[in-house]
């Protein structure tokens, strides 16, 4: 599994992960982001390593259908990125543009 893929369930887990069971989203938690294995999980829960990865892979379907219907962490990044540009338009001296930029952004927010 790749780095990103990893550091993306991590933050899907940060942000939805309360809306998963406690055991979902701990188990979601150690393998992520304390790097538990699989066999690890399977002797601390005392079920298969079978049944800790359909575990896994449920919490990580759930997960990303969260994202999918709520966006929070897309809405997020996009407005951490306007929040840049206008930061960047200001240091440039071009204001009439960061005005514009921020009415954009606080309309989004309406």
């Amino acid at each position: 599994m790749q780095l990103d893929e990893k550091l993306e369930i991590s933050e899907l887990n940060r942000v939805y992960g309360a809306l998963l069971t406690p055991h979902q989203c701990e188990m979601l938690r150690l393998y992520y982001d304390c790097d538990i294995s699989l066999n690890e999980l399977s002797d601390m829960y005392g079920i298969s390593r079978q049944a800790v990865r359909d575990a896994l892979l449920r919490g990580v379907r759930a997960l990303k259908e969260f994202e999918d219907k709520l966006a929070l962490i897309r809405l997020r990044r996009q407005r951490r990125s306007t929040v840049t540009l206008i930061t960047r338009l200001i240091k440039e001296g071009r204001c009439e543009q960061a005005v514009e930029e921020l009415g954009a952004l606080y309309e989004e927010e309406e």
